[in-house]
């Protein structure tokens, strides 16, 4: 389905200025588009406009240039997938992602293509035509996901996990035995990356070895970054094959159980949390009926 772009915000360009190239200028004057990154997809995405048009990266502003950031019409792709709604009213959403479910992506079955057809539109000025998840969850990790359901919204989010204001907290069962709080910090990819632990549990297995139960509070977002960071500490993920973990049977053993931001229209403090899957408990108590001990 193609909508028809509306206006969302608009600019006009002062009499006197110091000419700049679009991709440059729209930067921090729609509160929309904080960050030069997010200026060029929307001009990709043929959504940032001069004088009625679209315009281009390389466009030199001019005074008195109507400059207007519109909804994206771009060809709407819909998965037809049932998610669970955590939380939503007009400008943010939570559902819980189930695990081997990318996010998003170039196919089908993504989470951001189902996303229309789970919630309700935000009847905002600024609202976009599809929902948007504003974090990212590993394809295989199951648990609570952020959406922006209005340009104000995304941007607010996002100046959150920016300014890591934005608090994670993981379950992860894994192979190994761990002291009852610890911290992992090292670097992914040359970008500082912190993570703290607790212990929960943990069990002798003739199958595993020892598995331990973690709560995991990561500090910075890096990409697989709880994945990487007890992989290299030699304590990989049940069911992480790719990261050096034994097959579990039940898939990978990492969880996003909550979240908490700051509501970007109310300002109020969002706390959400979802429940264990129950096969973390299956797996510690079945595990620990084979222990020889």
């Amino acid at each position: 389905m193609v909508s028809e772009p509306r206006i969302i915000e608009e600019h006009i360009a002062p009499k006197v200025l110091i000419s700049e190239r679009l991709s440059e200028y729209a930067r921090d004057r729609f509160e929309g588009l904080p960050s030069r990154k997010s200026v060029v997809k929307a001009i990709k995405r043929n959504q940032l406009w001069v004088n009625g048009a679209p315009s281009t990266t390389g466009y030199w502003v001019c005074p008195g240039d109507r400059i207007t950031l519109m909804t994206d019409s771009s060809h709407e792709v819909v998965y037809k997938k049932e998610l669970r709604v955590i939380y939503e009213d007009d400008f943010v959403a939570a559902i819980f992602k189930p695990g081997d479910l990318p996010v998003s992506g170039n196919m089908l079955r993504t989470v951001a293509n189902a996303l229309s057809g789970n919630l309700e539109q935000s009847s905002q000025m600024d609202s976009y035509s599809r929902p948007r998840p504003v974090h990212r969850l590993d394809r295989q990790t199951s648990g609570i996901l952020i959406i922006a359901k209005t340009v104000k919204a995304a941007s607010s989010l996002g100046a959150q996990f920016e300014d890591r204001t934005v608090t994670k907290s993981y379950r992860a069962i894994v192979q190994g035995s761990t002291s009852e709080s610890f911290s992992i910090e090292d670097a992914i990819e040359g970008r500082e990356a912190v993570t703290y632990f607790e212990k929960v549990r943990e069990v002798s297995s003739t199958k595993a070895g020892i598995l331990t139960e973690l709560k995991c509070y990561p500090q910075t977002g890096r990409k697989n970054q709880i994945r990487i960071h007890l992989s290299n500490s030699g304590l990989p993920i049940y069911g992480d094959q790719r990261f050096g973990g034994e097959r579990s049977g039940r898939g990978l053993l990492l969880f996003a159980e909550a979240i908490s931001f700051t509501h970007p229209e109310s300002g109020e403090r969002i706390e959400l949390s979802v429940d264990l899957p129950r096969k973390f408990e299956r797996i510690m108590r079945s595990q620990k009926k084979r222990s020889p001990n």
